[in-house]
């Protein structure tokens, strides 16, 4: 018997090793795309026993570069398009991936889901209990990024078919009565799963949601013109396929392709305001390179594609093992920048800096034996300069109250080109004692 995690009750598993876990994922040229299919693949091997790719006719090396991952669980089928694009060939595609799974369990994967190795530990946890092997599917959260600095959980996701119970009187398809997309989960006359449209709640037992979660990057390393490419070619595909059933359309901007990016603008903006903050210390470790190294200004992931009114991640951002970037919320009424859980100590101590001369060159010029601080310029800007050595040094800028510096003890540091408005706020771990310092560099 082992506890269960967050329901403080007694559950009893099967063993792991009992239950086989596949997944199948679908690709044409991701990489020319620009999809973050390594990633993901990398991701869902972290809990799944197979993994199959069904590729629709990739020309970009894709395939080469995950043939080179060199891992015996993935297995390469192909299926290729038959039109460019179709939502009845988007369905033909992942039924064809669900058959070519053995697993007790089959997982729908995309290019842009992303699981962290805790949240994939928990998978397996999961999908070995007993009493969830008479459910027929099991869903988890969406947590939607908007920029890599922000986030929302959007909604509940199909996940996992229980194909050991269904076999294949389960698929994927378009049901009318509720006008799904084509990743619903259907039974052969019986809805068994509508998404979770707003408004629209779960309508059968065998479905069970878990609070489990995984990362969408979606569009994250894309540019505008890419996005909007695709956008074309889904619209045109959604029309042709859904415009005599008249569902109501899932795609910004009505039935014109002029007004979606000016949709995208308003949508994204609006978000922006009501997300929760993702740290890069957040991101699954396999990601955080990839955003260190590939996201760049003109991607939506980093500035909305300059869709967002201005909106964009804090360069110092990137690095996070001294800067972080404070959530913040925005409306009519101002800005409102809290400190909950960002700072990485308890505070015993805080204090301001403020009306410094412009005669005076620098402050500080020390470290610490156990002190942490956390810097903030609340207003105005200054230098922080962490030396290492008497020649080496790294300079950074605080100049937004958004910005939180870290400071370790063993930092020796000064500070320096205040500009005549600075307040600078320093909360410390420790109370003020004059043997903590280290004043020899």
């Amino acid at each position: 018997m082992k506890k269960g995690r967050g329901r403080g009750k007694f559950i009893k598993k099967m063993d792991n090793a009992s239950v086989k876990i596949s997944c199948f994922m679908c690709i044409t040229n991701p990489k020319k795309r620009g999809d973050t299919y390594l990633e993901a693949i990398k991701s869902h091997l972290l809990f799944c026993d197979e993994l199959v790719i069904v590729d629709g006719g990739s020309t970009d090396g894709s395939l080469k570069d995950i043939n080179l991952l060199n891992d015996p669980r993935i297995r390469i089928v192909s299926l290729p398009w038959a039109e460019d694009w179709s939502w009845e060939e988007f369905a033909t595609h992942w039924n064809f991936g669900y058959q070519n799974c053995t697993g007790d369990w089959v997982g729908a994967g995309e290019t842009d889901h992303i699981w962290e190795a805790a949240q994939a530990e928990r998978v397996r946890e999961f999908l070995s209990m007993p009493s969830l092997q008479e459910l027929t599917v099991v869903a988890v959260e969406k947590f939607q990024l908007v920029t890599v600095d922000r986030g929302f959980n959007k909604s509940g996701f199909p996940y996992f078919l229980n194909k050991a119970k269904c076999g294949s009187s389960i698929g994927y398809g378009y049901d009318p009565d509720y006008h799904t997309d084509l990743a619903a989960p259907i039974h052969i006359k019986k809805q068994i799963y509508p998404l979770f449209y707003e408004g629209i709640a779960i309508r059968d037992e065998g479905v069970k949601k878990f609070r489990l979660h995984f990362i969408n990057y979606l569009w994250t390393f894309k540019t505008g013109n890419m996005i909007l490419k695709e956008r074309e070619k889904g619209f045109n595909g959604w029309n042709r396929f859904y415009g005599s059933k008249k569902p109501v359309l899932p795609y910004p901007g009505g039935n014109s392709l002029s007004t979606i990016k000016s949709s995208l603008e308003m949508s994204y903006t609006r978000l922006a305001k009501c997300t929760k903050m993702m740290f890069l210390k957040d991101h699954p470790k396999f990601m955080v390179d990839k955003i260190k190294k590939e996201l760049k200004p003109g991607m939506f992931g980093y500035d909305l594609c300059g869709w967002g009114n201005g909106h964009s991640i804090v360069p110092d951002y990137f690095d996070t093992d001294k800067v972080i970037t404070i959530n913040n919320f925005v409306d009519h009424r101002g800005r409102l920048i809290p400190l909950d859980k960002e700072i990485p100590f308890a505070v015993k101590r805080v204090y301001f800096i403020t009306d410094v001369p412009t005669s005076v060159i620098s402050r500080a010029g020390h470290a610490h034996k156990i002190n942490r601080q956390a810097l903030i310029a609340v207003k105005g800007q200054c230098t922080v300069s962490i030396f290492k050595d008497s020649t080496n040094k790294q300079d950074y800028i605080l100049n937004s109250p958004r910005k939180c510096m870290i400071l370790e003890p063993e930092d020796w540091h000064i500070l320096g080109n205040f500009s005549s408005d600075c307040v600078l706020a320093v909360l410390a771990s420790e109370h003020y004692d004059l043997n903590d310092y280290i004043d020899q560099l």
